[in-house]
């Protein structure tokens, strides 16, 4: 794994991340994660990272710099997972929407957001044994 780009450990979106990077905390991905988790009674100590999906956001290699692409997702895509376990999952928007405005312009552009659907479905897939 490259760890310069690739961070091993955490998110990219979290108030660490972006002090480390940006010298600011803005609202982040993590922040909304923590917030839902803590609706359902859940704490900071039980709360790992949050997972993006949709979201081009890279490093660059050269120069260290965070760089936010807008998002090429058109409604319609889905991602379709399979738990074989239960599951408490917490869903929220990047409060930034689709990156097609630059973090300096966050707190002066008015950001659209999207909606999502959520749904929810027992399987017929039956989960696989251990080897």
């Amino acid at each position: 794994m490259d760890t310069k780009t690739t961070s091993p450990t955490a998110s990219h979106c979290n108030p660490h991340h972006w002090i480390l990077f940006a010298g600011t905390v803005p609202n982040t991905c993590y922040d909304n994660l923590r917030a839902g988790c803590a609706m359902v009674g859940l704490g900071q100590r039980t709360t790992h990272d949050n997972l993006n999906l949709y979201m081009k956001t890279a490093m660059d290699p050269r120069t260290g710099q965070h760089l936010n692409v807008v998002s090429d997702a058109v409604a319609g895509d889905y991602i379709q997972f399979f738990a074989e376990v239960d599951l408490l999952v917490v869903v929220s928007l990047c409060p930034y929407g689709d990156g097609s405005v630059v973090p300096m312009d966050w707190a002066t552009t008015q950001i659209a957001q999207r909606p999502i659907a959520i749904e929810i479905a027992d399987s017929a897939t039956t989960p696989l044994g251990w080897p």
